[in-house]
């Protein structure tokens, strides 16, 4: 059971992946994309999270294979190596696609045999994720379909063959998708009532809270056992950024109740418009989007807009300022920076200081743009009632005082303290469909999406005076709870469809069916004649027409291709030799074009074990070497009538690419121009025969 069964099990896996997983496993993100989610979030922090949380990583780092250092880059140009540490970043990666427990999650970091699976996934991914970006250079050129396609598919064939659960654990559940139409509010009732966590909403709040007890739970007890309290809050913290990443996911908003009871329509639209992204809007957003739109006066508020578009698996912004990265990697922030304040609250307890929010900014140094104040990144991302969750008129109503400021910092920490003292909630499965009963107590819960509640008494501490001349009497903004202090201001920004879920249909992401298809091919072949006779060159222009069911886009580099081809033609020949220089022939062929590739694609992800990760993704896509079809040959000239002449295999063929954006599905598709050899026998099988053969056309599904 050493390496060579591992090695074995790899090839298994990719043969599956290729011969089985023709779309894309319903994950959101892919793992390149959660680990940079991650980094980016942390650009949003103050310098006292990131200390907090460094130094949590720090310690976890002694006995796993989690690097030291809190920004360990996940991408390098430097040589890659498979034994590389897993900086904090990769955590959200392997958190419920790889994993779906706190336990399973730490066995893939451990100093053990186990751990180096997580090194395998990793060094796949940063290699796939590095040749990725140093193609977008070379041909500086923003991400095209097909170098996207390459991206999703590359990727699930080293990753299924790494993890031979990756496809199952995707594809048997429907936790990683938001519940598309249905009213947030009712969600997360569900889940304080029964436990709900079939959806992404649900598993982000259950693991988010979980995550802050433990870190606070950490702060007492033996040394030995707040280290292992600190490494399960981070493990913990993986799995809520994953799922929250995995909201903001096109593909993921949009999947409603009956797409979730439907696996086929629901990966169908789940790849669509992962590929061709959604209109979103944050959750509590004020200000309607067709305003704000249209320029309308103080519609706008400052920050990042509440109106965007957000794409899915494989097709993340190559931009750090791409809106969707931006969107994400800002709402990772907002959890970073609590589980930072759970960690060690002394850094929040430095900000309370009024000297903290008077001074002005330091002065940035020359060339550089200017960071905004600890207190301000803070604030920012903790607001319970930000401007944009506020029309233009309530925002007036509400000015920024330092005054206001700590006391939502101090309701952050009162906030933590109250988490602390309700019944522990209990470890659970990120990918389980089923209730978890009695998971989170409905007042950790509460109502996390309402602005105004009736407070306990008129002198709550929590009563956020400042922000409850928003509300009308009785009812208070109320903080220092855990639903308005710890999960409002990350649901707020949660992503929600612009149009209604229900109206939003996907379409096949293969473009399968039958379809209708003209071909025409110019062959130049070589017959070795009979004995005593001279070896014949000809040219032999032919066209064909048939019948397939296509896939059109099973591999991103051989578009509008076949699942099988009937093909029935004439064919013209020059000829040289002694025989009649020209004569005619009906052709009949059999094809099965997307087999014979598949099988190509299967080699392209095997050889991926044994030579770095790069296997042969630079000729996998324009070289076939399997044979693809065979094709006979009937004489109508040589005799009275028609004979059976002779028949070729298709061998090894080039193929000079299309662009995807040059083929569709609704009308008439163009066929890439394929170069083509050909192996058989001629002359009533009694010569061989040998030809290279151009060959194109075009087809329409039925």
């Amino acid at each position: 059971m050493g390496r060579s069964f591992r090695r074995a099990r790899w090839i298994g896996g990719a043969a599956a992946g290729v011969l089985l997983g023709v779309s894309s496993p319903a994950n959101a993100w892919y793992f390149p994309e959660h680990v940079v989610l991650a980094e980016e979030g942390l650009a949003w922090l103050p310098g006292g999270a990131k200390a907090a949380l460094g130094e949590a990583v720090r310690e976890m780092a002694a006995s796993s294979l989690v690097c030291e250092r809190l920004d360990e880059p996940f991408y390098v140009t430097s040589t890659l190596r498979r034994e590389a540490c897993v900086p904090y970043a990769t955590l959200t990666a392997l958190a419920g696609d790889h994993a779906s427990t706190v336990r399973e999650l730490w066995s893939l970091v451990r100093k053990d045999e186990a751990g180096e699976t997580g090194q395998r996934l990793q060094f796949g991914a940063r290699t796939q994720w590095r040749d990725f970006l140093g193609k977008l250079r070379e041909e500086d050129a923003a991400a095209g379909l097909s170098d996207r396609t390459d991206l999703v598919r590359d990727l699930d064939i080293y990753l299924l063959g790494v993890d031979g659960d990756y496809v199952d654990r995707a594809k048997q559940n429907v936790t990683h998708f938001q519940a598309a139409g249905e009213p947030l509010t009712r969600v997360a009732a569900d889940l304080a009532r029964r436990g709900r966590v079939d959806n992404a909403l649900g598993q982000f709040i259950g693991h988010h809270l979980r995550s802050l007890q433990l870190a606070t739970d950490a702060r007492e007890g033996t040394a030995s056992a707040r280290a292992s309290l600190r490494r399960d809050a981070l493990l913990e913290h993986a799995y809520a950024l994953h799922f929250l990443q995995d909201a903001f996911a096109a593909g993921h908003a949009v999947i409603t109740a009956k797409l979730r009871r439907d696996p086929e329509e629901r990966i169908g639209t789940h790849d669509h418009f992962n590929r061709i992204g959604v209109s979103v809007t944050r959750a509590l957003n004020a200000v309607p989007c067709p305003l704000l739109r249209a320029g309308v006066n103080d519609a706008r508020a400052p920050g990042l807009s509440p109106c965007w578009e957000t794409t899915g698996d494989g097709f993340l912004g190559v931009r750090p300022a791409s809106q969707d990265r931006l969107h994400a990697a800002e709402a990772t922030a907002r959890a970073q920076l609590q589980l930072a304040m759970a960690l060690d609250p002394r850094w929040v307890e430095q900000l309370l200081d009024p000297a903290a929010c008077s001074q002005p900014a330091p002065a940035p140094s020359r060339g550089a743009r200017a960071r905004p104040r600890d207190v301000d990144l803070t604030m920012t991302l903790l607001d319970p009632t930000p401007a944009w969750s506020l029309g233009p008129a309530q925002r007036k109503m509400l000015s920024p005082t330092c005054e206001r400021v700590r006391h939502v910092l101090r309701s952050a920490l009162a906030a933590l303290a109250s988490l602390r003292e309700r019944r522990a909630i209990p470890g659970f499965s990120g990918n389980t469909s089923d209730d978890v009963p009695r998971l989170v107590e409905p007042g950790a819960v509460g109502q996390p999406f309402a602005l105004c509640t009736r407070p306990a008494a008129r002198t709550d501490p929590g009563i956020d005076w400042f922000a409850s001349v928003l509300c009308g009497d009785p009812e208070r903004v109320v903080l220092g709870a855990p639903d308005t202090s710890l999960l409002r201001p990350i649901v707020a920004v949660w992503p929600v469809p612009q149009a209604e879920a229900g109206s939003l249909e996907g379409e096949d992401p293969i473009a399968r069916g039958f379809s209708y298809q003209v071909w025409l091919s110019s062959p130049f072949a070589v017959h070795g004649a009979p004995v005593e006779q001279p070896t014949e060159v000809s040219w032999n222009p032919s066209f064909l027409v048939g019948v397939s069911y296509r896939w059109q886009y099973v591999l991103s580099g051989r578009p509008n291709a076949a699942l099988f081809e009937a093909n029935v033609g004439l064919q013209t020949t020059v000829r040289s030799g002694d025989r009649a220089h020209f004569g005619s022939f009906a052709l009949a062929e059999l094809r099965t074009p997307v087999l014979s590739m598949m099988f190509w694609a299967m080699a392209n992800g095997v050889t991926r074990a044994f030579d770095g990760g790069r296997g042969l993704a630079d000729t996998a896509d324009v070289i076939e070497l399997m044979p693809c079809g065979t094709r006979f040959y009937f004489d109508l000239t040589s005799a009275g009538r028609p004979f059976f002449d002779g028949f070729d295999i298709e061998g090894p063929a080039l193929l000079l690419p299309l662009a995807r954006d040059l083929l569709g599905t609704q009308g008439v598709s163009r066929m890439p121009l394929e170069v083509r050899s050909r192996f058989g026998c001629a002359q009533r099988c009694e010569a061989f025969s040998v030809a290279l053969e151009l060959a194109t056309g075009v087809s329409r599904l039925f």
